[in-house]
């Protein structure tokens, strides 16, 4: 998972080996949900996944992508 932050938007580009549903959450540095999404399609190769974070205060975050099969996390900093 690779992850950066353009203003506005967190970008997610998920390199995968595999076809699988997975959920999107980002949370705080205590854990504290701010935003999901379910049910994300992350294909066989490259898949980018946007996600909106105009109302998300300035910060270190962990995006994790979960399925129950896997989990896949990445420590963002969105400004």
């Amino acid at each position: 998972v690779n992850a950066w932050d353009d203003g506005g938007h967190l970008n997610l580009v998920v390199s995968s080996t595999a076809e699988g549903l997975y959920d999107l959450v980002l949370m705080d540095a205590q854990g504290k949900v701010m935003a999901t999404r379910t049910s994300q399609v992350i294909a066989n190769g490259t898949t980018t996944l946007r996600m909106d974070t105009q109302h998300i205060a300035t910060g270190i975050y962990m995006v994790q992508l979960y399925n129950s099969a896997n989990s896949m996390s990445r420590r963002v900093h969105l400004e």
